[in-house]
Order: structure tokens, then C-alpha cells, then sequence
């Protein structure tokens, strides 16, 4: 794939590194890579924060991933898989859809601007319909922008003061230049996958899911931000099993920097 071209030697040799470091078999399936870069200087929050001294005490004092990746890549799959093991996560997209659920400020702002074209029969929001309009238009994108970022900045900060476990995940789409975390875990997936896998979700066409593609992060410039690459192009089980093999890294990471 694109993302696995850029990859240099010394990333697979830090890989096989990694994996004896941690007695873990290296796995010979280039998409299977862990991938470990040097470039952390970034903040994971993008235009949600333009000052971060209200979380980064929080950050500091506990083991902390960011986690990204384009849509269609498999974020949520991994948040879940993370929150399953017990680790708080703060999911970005997880507050927007919660905050544009009925009867909360999102959804109220999102209808009297729009009516009812951007509802399902049960009037919730149909984000597929709510999505076409924010790409096909740049003013519409700008609006929901300066409407979702401020509440949702507000949900994170709220967030990172009530973790429990003893390391978190931060996760979001919108990546920015400056890094507060631990390591940072970029997940990808083959382009003609993200298409799929949008079209059957949110019944879009072709065109609406290259669209959305394109307006998002470079690829190239997403996966340089990372200290760890994952990509997500089998099976629901092959993309846990992968997982897996991060969250025993970032345990024994975390049990580390606890001591």
C-alpha cells in the first residue's frame, strides 16, 4: 500500500527491535509493521485546543496514547478494543456523536439550521446526509466546525480530569504540529477499503468517499506523526490480534514509567 512505501528500513529494523525487546515474535507480514519514528513533537488535539496547558498537567502525570487515522480506518474498532481492557479512553468522534444525539446543543443548533433534511424517520441526525452536505459545500464544513470544536473541547478537558486507569488513549481525526503524549499509534487502511467500508456505513456514493478522503490529512504527512503504525486490512480478528500486540507494549510501557 501507499502508507507501507513510506516506511524506511531503520522503522522495520526499530520493529524487529521492538519485538525482541518485548519477546515478541516478529511478525514477517508487512502489515503487521510496528512502526516507531521519532517525530512526536505534535499536538493530537488539531483545532479542538489552541491552548493545551488546561490537560497537559493531566497528560504528564499518566502514560498517555494518542491515537488517529482517516476515517474508515478502524479508530473506533480499536477504541473499543483498548476500553474492553480496561483503559479510558477519550474519543473525539465518540463526543461529536454524542453531542449531536437529540435534545443535546449539537443536535438543536444542527436542525434549526438545516430542518428536517438532515433527519432519519426517528428524527435523530442522519449523519450521512449531515456529512454530504459539510463536503459538498466549504461554508457548510466551516459552520459545523465553529459549531462541534468549542463543545467538544469542552468534553475533552472534562475528560482527561476524570481518568481511572493507570494509562489513557486519547483518539481523534484531526491531528495538529505539536505532541503531548506518550506514543502516538496511527492507524491506516488501503483507500479502495475506505471507500467500502464508508459507502456500506453511511450509504454514501463513490464520489461523496473520495471526497471526504481527500479533504482529510495527507496520508503520508498522518503516518509521519506516528511512533507506531497499524494497518487495518483483513479481518475484524487479524486488526484485534494486532491490537493486541500494541496493548502489550503499551502496558509494559506504562508499568515502566509508573516505577
Amino acid at each position: 500500500s501507499l502508507a507501507l512505501k513510506s516506511i524506511p528500513i531503520y522503522a522495520i529494523n526499530a520493529t524487529k527491535a521492538i519485538a525482541k525487546i518485548f519477546s515478541i515474535s516478529f511478525i514477517k507480514n508487512l502489515s503487521l509493521l510496528i512502526v516507531c519514528f521519532h517525530c512526536r513533537h505534535f499536538s493530537p488535539f488539531g483545532p479542538y485546543f489552541s491552548n493545551l496547558d488546561q490537560v497537559d498537567g493531566r497528560i504528564k502525570a499518566m502514560f498517555t496514547v494518542g491515537i488517529t487515522g482517516g476515517i474508515a480506518t478502524g479508530k473506533s474498532t480499536a477504541t473499543d478494543f483498548f476500553a474492553k481492557k480496561g483503559i479510558d479512553i477519550i474519543d473525539a468522534d465518540e463526543i461529536s456523536r454524542n453531542l449531536q444525539e437529540k435534545g443535546q446543543v449539537g443536535y438543536e443548533a444542527i436542525v434549526k439550521k438545516y430542518g428536517s433534511k438532515v433527519l432519519t424517520n426517528d428524527e435523530e441526525l442522519d449523519r450521512g446526509k449531515l456529512r454530504e452536505i459539510a463536503f459538498k459545500n466549504k461554508a457548510d464544513k466551516k459552520w459545523l466546525e465553529e459549531l462541534m470544536h468549542p463543545l467538544i473541547r469542552e468534553k475533552i478537558i472534562e475528560g482527561f480530569s476524570n481518568i481511572n486507569s493507570k494509562w489513557a488513549i486519547y483518539s481523534a481525526p484531526l491531528w495538529g504540529p505539536r505532541n503531548k503524549f506518550n506514543r502516538v499509534l496511527v492507524i491506516d487502511a488501503p483507500e479502495n477499503l475506505q471507500i467500502e467500508r464508508i459507502s456500506n456505513r453511511d450509504k454514501s456514493t463513490k464520489k461523496i468517499a473520495e471526497t471526504i478522503i481527500k479533504t482529510q490529512m495527507n496520508r503520508n504527512e498522518r503516518i509521519s506523526y506516528s511512533d507506531d503504525l497499524l494497518i487495518n486490512d483483513g479481518s475484524v480478528e487479524d486488526f484485534e490480534r494486532k491490537l493486541d500486540f500494541y496493548f502489550q507494549i503499551y502496558e509494559k510501557l506504562a508499568n515502566e514509567e509508573k516505577n
